[in-house]
């Protein structure tokens, strides 16, 4: 998928490579490795190596903006998918190092109807989220439509179970207490991150004008602060409820996210959102440090498998809503801000207002200044000099509004957390 990725000679080749082979490659390892760690490592090993794996974790985040960040300002984002297919090589070459875990006796059978049901379910919910940008009766339609099929796929795998069969999902499972908390809290972490990670870079590229590299060097606050956080709790962490340890996590990346979005309105420099990054990274640290460990200590080492196949699943959809809301919700502050400054402007006229209008309901981008410019060419100076004030006033807000949803979501969730007590991982 790298490879191809970077090797793509057009959009379509793109798609292939990154969105479906690379992803299929993210689904066959992600479960896989917490499989090893819940398999080779008990009780405080185990915590300290879950908590190992967000450290490695929070370096790839450090290392991971820069170094692309540096290959697509003075190279091409090509290489950046080169120097990930050496790193597979690299990994491939080392397997004989990585102990297997024993298998089950038998070999389980994949659930056809099951897996499609749960692919149909929860595209429907990401894509739905996406059209809402441009399409709200479509987008709507898609998320009922994907609520309804994941209320199948639930039917399917009682029926399947109930008939002697092998569910994709055992529904025991999903009624394990201390597994549940923890796929909602691990879905809010990487919501949460989903969210951040597509907002943040937009402000520093299109309202700051940084070039990658330059985001990349923005965001190392919440990387260092992540990876730091992470291997310092490694070494304390058996002797501390996971739990508190959660709860500083969402209290800790709630504050960052706030401290960002009240920046997000004056900010002229990216590193004045250092501190609201350092606040963030270190949260997401805690929580990544912490919540494999609860999820999945909480069910049997036989189920350790399916266990961490839904647990990645969940992961994977965190950060897809997260993106695909943040997304949505920024485009639609974005419309409903220039709408309402144009309708307001002394400056244009009325065709010209009409004209705007029908240019936004066919959907909007956040673009910079210059672009704006671009499409704008041959207006008159004052025209010009009024896009440019609205296109500058309103993308601060709309982010600002954006970044609302995941601060909600993190202040739900230590909300939750507080007032229920979430069984601590088994030994």
């Amino acid at each position: 998928g790298s490879l191809g990725t970077a090797l793509s000679v057009n959009v379509v080749m793109l798609i292939i490579s990154w969105s479906i082979i690379e992803g299929l490659g993210a689904a066959l390892l992600v479960p896989a490795t917490q499989t090893l760690v819940r398999g080779h490592f008990n009780g405080k090993a185990r915590a300290r190596m879950y908590a190992l794996l967000g450290a490695t974790a929070g370096l790839a985040a450090a290392l991971g903006p820069l170094i692309g960040g540096a290959l697509t300002t003075y190279l091409s984002w090509r290489w950046a998918f080169a120097g990930e297919t050496l790193v597979v090589v690299w990994v491939l070459l080392s397997r004989k190092k990585i102990p297997d875990v024993a298998l089950g006796k038998e070999r389980p059978h994949l659930d056809l109807v099951g897996g499609a049901l749960s692919i149909l379910g929860l595209g429907a919910l990401v894509v739905g989220t996406l059209v809402l940008q441009t399409r709200i009766g479509v987008g709507v339609s898609l998320m009922v439509l994907g609520v309804a099929v994941l209320g199948g796929f639930i039917a399917w795998i009682r029926h399947a179970e109930a008939a002697g069969r092998e569910p994709l999902v055992s529904p025991t499972l999903l009624v394990n207490r201390g597994f549940r908390g923890g796929l909602y809290l691990t879905t809010t972490q990487q919501f949460v991150l989903g969210c951040y990670a597509f907002i943040v870079p937009v402000f520093v590229q299109l309202v700051l004008g940084y070039t990658p590299m330059q985001a990349g060097l923005t965001v190392l606050p919440a990387s260092f602060a992540l990876l730091g956080v992470s291997i310092a709790v490694g070494k304390f962490a058996s002797s501390i409820s996971p739990m508190i340890l959660v709860r500083f996590g969402l209290a800790s990346a709630s504050i960052g996210l706030i401290v960002i979005l009240v920046r997000l309105g004056s900010a002229v420099r990216g590193v004045e959102l250092a501190l609201g990054l350092a606040f963030v990274g270190a949260g997401i640290g805690l929580l990544v440090s912490q919540l494999n460990n609860i999820t999945l200590s909480s069910v049997d080492a036989e189920r350790a498998s399916e266990a961490s196949g839904v647990n990645a699943s969940f992961q994977n959809l965190g950060v897809s809503l997260g993106t695909a809301v943040a997304g949505t919700v920024l485009v639609l502050a974005l419309t409903a801000g220039f709408s309402n400054q144009v309708a307001n402007s002394s400056v244009f006229t009325d065709q010209q207002k009409v004209t705007a209008q029908a240019a936004l309901d066919e959907g909007v981008s956040v673009v910079s200044n210059d672009a704006v410019l671009a499409r704008l060419a041959g207006q008159d100076q004052a025209i010009l000099d009024e896009a440019v004030r609205i296109n500058t006033a309103v993308r601060p807000q709309a982010m600002q509004i954006a970044l609302a949803v995941p601060i909600t979501a993190l202040l739900a969730a230590l909300l939750i957390t507080s007032r229920r007590r979430t069984p601590s991982p088994a030994a």
